[in-house]
């Protein structure tokens, strides 16, 4: 996207931007290997390391690596049942504690740490967790809470939530957190928001941030479900019900939203009762989309589905999101037999279908679990659950599992430790990047790809000039993933 932009300034860097010489010496910088194979769409390979929002990223045929990520032990009790996860940085998350119930199986009494983290997973030995403290005037309950993190749609700055609680009592109050003191891991501070009446208090439903404001969708309370949205407007300081159009998704409780977009994706949830009515509306399969510019429902997929179709069975509280052109959907619980799924599938947005992406690499028993909190990760091309539960056995994870495609777990060991030779950065803040990178016999390979021919020395040296240029620019577009930044997984 930022050499996109650089490009429009002018047209020698429009040239520039299709050189084969810039994309080899940006493939390698970003960690790109070579087995010795001959390579001539550099451009493709780059493409390949950094995907677009359209691109298959999961390949059924291939089906997924599952892996748990080390390092976990670090921060103790920080999943359970529906932890908040929320993208910070390249490889940077920001975790608030899951929740777990006193009794054995089931239960009423909730218990929440309130405990905050940042996570980085660039490590190469797992990942490094770092507790953050939280001060002032907390949420009642973040369990079930709708949260996101508002700003200018590049950097996030600041956290809000509103309602939480479970089927024993639940709140309706707003409360932000600043995430400017983020950057130091200093402390955060929650303050409560007053806004005039909106919904009523709940839990349990989905919910996305659209142009800096916070959509709500369904969830439940002690004696009502709901499917009704709800906009919080915070420059206004208001609450909104849209008025939506065509077939809605019935009331639920514990369904997924993820925003794609200008439209909101709602998958699975239910009606809490043990019977095969308890989905509604829903056929296997079945995911509801609405338009945040008109409002209007739509459902993607066939009303119901033939035996001969494969799609995933109907589920409460799975891992969702997107990645590439899919929308990824993991685990979940069968509410009437209370039976854990643990597999994957894949609903191309594309051709509207699903494929059941099977695991090739590790356990798919690691996924047998739900109200987890999936957060996807475009350059590692993967997604990265945290938490979940098994609230009908008394089970509570505090993990983080990786789900990832097979020639990308492999070739992630690979470049760990060839990276370091690849890229190194010199200097500190607004200087130039520095590339190293000898493919043989410790000479530099001045070949111009795209032709095969040497380059002259001084087109080399012009060449060079250039693209740090270029690459001075697009670190002021897109800051040093090293250090912390705030931004938003925008879809």
């Amino acid at each position: 996207v930022a050499l996109c932009r650089v490009q429009a300034l002018s047209s020698h860097y429009r040239v520039l931007g299709r050189s084969g010489y810039l994309w080899r010496r940006l493939y390698f910088a970003q960690g790109g290997t070579n087995d010795g194979g001959a390579i001539s769409d550099w451009i493709g390979e780059f493409k390949r390391l950094h995907p677009s929002w359209d691109d298959a990223i999961f390949l059924p045929a291939r089906g997924v690596a599952v892996a748990s990520v080390p390092g976990c032990e670090q921060a103790g009790p920080f999943g359970g049942q529906d932890a908040k996860v929320f993208g910070i940085g390249r490889d940077r998350v920001l975790v608030l504690s899951g929740a777990s119930y006193g009794e054995r199986r089931g239960g009423f009494r909730l218990r929440q740490t309130g405990s905050a983290f940042v996570v980085d997973l660039s490590e190469n030995e797992g990942s490094r967790w770092t507790q953050v403290q939280l001060h002032g005037d907390s949420p009642p309950s973040m369990h079930g809470s709708y949260c996101g993190i508002c700003g200018d749609g590049v950097e996030g700055e600041t956290f809000v939530t509103f309602g939480g609680g479970n089927h024993v009592g639940d709140h309706s109050e707003v409360h932000e957190m600043d995430l400017s003191t983020l950057d130091n891991a200093g402390p955060l501070r929650w303050r409560r928001q007053q806004f005039p009446p909106g919904p009523c208090g709940r839990f349990g439903g989905g919910s996305v941030v659209y142009k800096n404001q916070l959509v709500v969708f369904g969830g439940r309370s002690f004696a009502d479900f709901f499917n009704d949205v709800w906009i919080l407007n915070r420059e206004a300081k208001q609450w909104r019900q849209i008025e939506t159009t065509g077939e809605a998704p019935s009331p639920r409780v514990w369904s997924k939203a993820v925003l794609v977009q200008h439209t909101m994706l709602a998958y699975g949830g239910a009606y809490w009762a043990f019977s095969q009515g308890c989905h509604g509306n829903d056929a296997p399969g079945t995911v509801w989309s609405l338009s945040l510019q008109d409002n209007a429902w739509s459902r993607l997929g066939p009303p119901a589905v033939p035996r001969s179709v494969k799609a995933p069975r109907p589920r409460l509280g799975p891992m969702v999101a997107v990645l590439g052109r899919h929308l990824v959907v993991s685990g979940g619980v069968d509410l009437p037999t209370q039976q854990y799924f643990s597999d994957t599938w894949l609903f191309d947005f594309g051709t509207e279908e699903w494929s059941r992406a099977d695991v090739h690499d590790g356990d798919d028993q690691s996924l047998m679990r739900s109200h987890g909190a999936a957060i996807p990760f475009r350059h590692r091309h993967s997604i990265a659950i945290f938490g979940g539960a098994r609230y009908f056995e008394g089970q509570y994870f505090h993990d983080v599992v990786e789900i990832k495609s097979p020639a990308d777990s492999k070739l992630a060991a690979e470049s760990r430790s060839e990276a370091s030779t690849d890229c190194t950065q010199s200097g500190g803040e607004g200087t130039d990047f520095e590339f190293h990178h000898a493919p043989s016999g410790g000479q530099e390979d001045t070949r111009d790809p795209s032709t095969g021919e040497p380059a002259p020395q001084r087109r080399k040296l012009s060449g060079d000039r250039v693209m740090r240029g270029v690459l001075a620019l697009i670190r002021k577009v897109m800051p040093c993933d090293r250090r912390l930044r705030r931004t938003m997984f925008v879809s």
